[in-house]
């Protein structure tokens, strides 16, 4: 995988912020989120990999059952792992904690919202896909669960900060853009979910399938209201260095 430098330009002012915490803005900040773009001076492909939670764990975590071969019953207690415990008469196992929901508001500026995604599919058999968008919330993390829909996989990309520069040292918490040299893409099925950490750049969702298909999702995260703190956008210039994602028969679910 190649490692490119990358060119940055804003889109639009930065509000001045001076500390890390959620200040008051304008009704015309809350309005538009803020906007940045980032332009790959090198051409790099990046291939996707299958989802696991030790390999997802810097940007997140993973959310699947951990014992699916145990099968609900009076008698599983013995077999389960320490967060878990047999339910409803045995009916069921109950995993506590599996994912953390986190919440860097100050006091109750933000509250719980959940929401559902629509996401139409990408044909991974016709190509490279390429990553339009880069965007993080950098006060909450952000739940992305699936439910039964025509499509079955989905593509995760994600990507770790640049060190903090001048032109940017205004943001809201989670200081840096996008470190483009450490792109990872990893392959989800519809029994995983997952979870970005708190000020993880991350892709807007692909789900992958046919033409005409959809993958829908349950999303959990906390929300202010005000955009700048909600989510951060990151455009990636369309070229021919624009990052993309070969998705190999291997990491096919």
């Amino acid at each position: 995988m190649s490692r490119p430098n990358v060119d940055i330009k804003h889109h639009v002012p930065l509000p001045p912020y001076n500390n890390e915490e959620p200040t008051t803005t304008s009704s015309k900040q809350m309005a538009s989120r803020l906007k940045m773009q980032v332009r790959a001076s090198e051409r790099q492909t990046i291939t996707a990999e299958a989802l696991r939670p030790s390999t997802f764990a810097p940007f997140g975590s993973v959310i699947e059952n951990p014992c699916p071969s145990i099968h609900p019953s009076s008698t599983a207690a013995a077999s389960l792992p320490s967060n878990a415990s047999p339910a409803n008469d045995g009916t069921a196992i109950q995993y506590r904690n599996v994912s953390p929901m986190t919440n860097l508001h100050q006091g109750s500026a933000a509250k719980p919202r959940m929401s559902i995604f629509a996401c139409a599919t990408h044909d991974a058999d016709a190509g490279p896909l390429a990553i339009p968008a880069l965007e993080r919330h950098p006060f909450t993390t952000q739940t992305f669960i699936p439910i039964s829909s025509p499509a079955s996989a989905y593509l995760v990309v994600v990507c770790p900060c640049r060190a903090p520069e001048d032109d940017d040292v205004r943001l809201p918490r989670w200081r840096g853009m996008p470190d483009l040299r450490g792109l990872r893409a990893f392959v989800a099925s519809a029994s995983q979910a997952v979870t970005y950490e708190a000020g993880t750049w991350h892709a807007p969702m692909m789900a992958l399938g046919s033409e005409g298909q959809r993958l829908d999702f349950v999303v959990v995260q906390f929300a202010s209201g005000v955009a700048d703190e909600d989510c951060q956008l990151v455009r990636l210039v369309p070229c021919e260095d624009q990052p993309r994602v070969v998705v190999g028969q291997g990491a096919r679910l």
